[in-house]
């Protein structure tokens, strides 16, 4: 009986974590050259994004952030946003050399063992001449 009860509980414990994480790995996108069209996709895992807050500094350089839109095959009628919140997308074309900071807060949905999980990335871009 208490196996059972060590293996529920192992269970449990682990499926209710909320670990963010974030695919690229690390604190660096790729590099950027100016004139050159940029392009560079960030995943949030970990759970359902609640709307998340991106930004970037300085925010002249030439490259902007988009969201991801869903796939198209689970939206139906009753979708409110076809926006992907766990995706996003840098892109555009530099016009200045710098270095840029690309910032990305929020909070994954909770469940009904844990609470919403707050997270803060920061990547930065080197855009070259």
């Amino acid at each position: 009986m208490y196996k059972y009860a060590f293996i529920f509980s192992v269970f449990f414990l682990t499926a209710c974590g909320n670990k963010v994480s974030f695919l690229p790995e690390g604190d660096y996108l790729n590099d950027a050259q100016i004139g050159k069209p940029y392009y560079s996709v960030v995943d949030i895992h970990g759970g359902r994004v609640i709307k998340p807050n991106n930004s970037m500094i300085p925010d002249n350089l030439g490259l902007y952030i988009q969201q991801c839109e869903l796939p198209e095959d689970i939206i139906t009628e009753d979708t409110v946003s076809t926006k992907d919140f766990n995706c996003f997308i840098v892109k555009g074309i530099p016009i200045k050399a710098g270095n840029l900071k690309v910032n990305v807060s929020g909070a994954v949905y909770g469940n009904m063992f844990k609470s919403p999980t707050k997270f803060n990335k920061t990547y930065s871009i080197r855009i070259k001449e």
